[in-house]
This record gives C-alpha cells, structure tokens and sequence, in this order.
C-alpha cells in the first residue's frame, strides 16, 4: 500500500475515532436523572428525551442516552469499535508497504 493511501485511510480512521470517542465519553460521567434532585446545582428545564445527565465544567448537560448499568451493551459496542478503530491506525502506522 502506498504512503499516500496509508495517510488517507489513517486520516479517515482517526475522524471516525474522534467522533466515536465523542459519542462514548459522555457515558463515562452519565448519572440517572433522579441523582439531580439531591444536588444543590442551577439548571435549565430538563429535556423530554433526557435520560442522563452529567457535570461539565461547572454546567448540568442532559443526554439523551442513559448511563452504563442502563445500556451496558450499547456502551460496550462504542468500547469495542473504539478499540478496534485506535488499533486499525496504530497497526497502519507500524505497517510497511511492500
């Protein structure tokens, strides 16, 4: 495989990452939104569709997907295709073209 394509593909395998990690994150800080009633925090009003819910940088954001013991296998699959997409471009980075 020649240099060019080598880069092409590592290029379009760390965007497809990126916007994996970006999906999978939001899962690691997630909590059930009955947790929000206990915590002395300010909020806008909380979204019909959200199910989580988590602090970033001092601001409540609502998720519209729940937290890990809710979708265990949902969280797994983003977990493994992760793995699988980091793996792809460190083993196209370590192969040499023949």
């Amino acid at each position: 495989m020649s240099r060019f394509k080598r880069s092409c593909m590592q290029t379009i395998l760390a965007l497809a990452a990126f916007a994996t990690f970006a999906q999978w994150a939001p899962w690691l800080g997630a909590k059930p939104l009955f947790e929000l009633a206990y915590m002395e925090l300010q909020h806008r009003a909380i979204p019909n569709d959200a199910h989580s819910f988590s602090i970033s940088h001092g601001d409540v954001v609502f998720h519209h997907h729940g937290t890990i013991a809710d979708q265990p296998i949902e969280f797994m699959l983003y977990t493994l295709l992760l793995a699988f997409l980091v793996g792809l471009m460190v083993w196209l980075s370590k192969s040499r073209s023949g």
